[in-house]
């Protein structure tokens, strides 16, 4: 049976093999990014960011600038995958535009292999996506923050609603 479930599934990847996200070449049947884009994941991930607002900093010594090395009220703390550059644009772009769901659970896990990312988590009762506008929801039919944070082992409360339409 187990032998059976491997060719199954190395057929499959030969017939319909696995496109990275972030540029599009066949990536191994195991992983869901190409060896470039994932080594520039880990380059961003490993960046150093201020423990506070997460925001990039040169070092780990500080002080942020953007913070000075306090939290951002209303916020106790705030964790991330990455800055929002390079290959994480071009997941969550292609989450958001062409609709590559798949990747949700995939980037949910590289969320919660960050130390940050768990405590912050271990601390929450309940996440609170972004929202988007009514008009923006409508049209692209899904909220992708809201889509990730389900993966995220946490209840999931729409507690807030944007008011403004803005260009996207």
């Amino acid at each position: 049976k187990e032998t059976l479930s491997t060719v199954g599934r190395d057929v499959l990847a030969f017939a319909l093999p696995r496109h990275c996200p972030g540029c599009d070449r066949i990536a191994e049947a195991d992983t869901m990014l190409c060896e470039t884009c994932a080594l520039r994941l880990a380059n961003l991930r490993e960046s150093p960011c201020c423990r506070h607002c997460a925001s990039p900093i040169p070092d780990d010594l500080g002080p942020c600038g953007r913070c000075n090395d306090k939290s951002l009220p209303p916020f106790k703390a705030i964790a991330r995958l990455t800055t929002f550059e390079s290959i994480t644009r071009d997941l969550i772009l292609s989450i958001k535009y062409d609709r590559r769901w798949s990747i949700l659970p995939w980037i949910a896990g590289e969320l919660v292999r960050q130390p940050r990312v768990r405590e912050c988590l271990a601390a929450s009762d309940v996440i609170v996506p972004v929202p988007l506008h009514w008009r923006r929801a409508h049209q692209r039919g899904f909220n992708q923050a809201r889509e990730l944070a389900h993966h995220l082992d946490r209840p999931v409360i729409d507690a807030l609603v944007r008011k403004r339409h803005t260009r996207a």
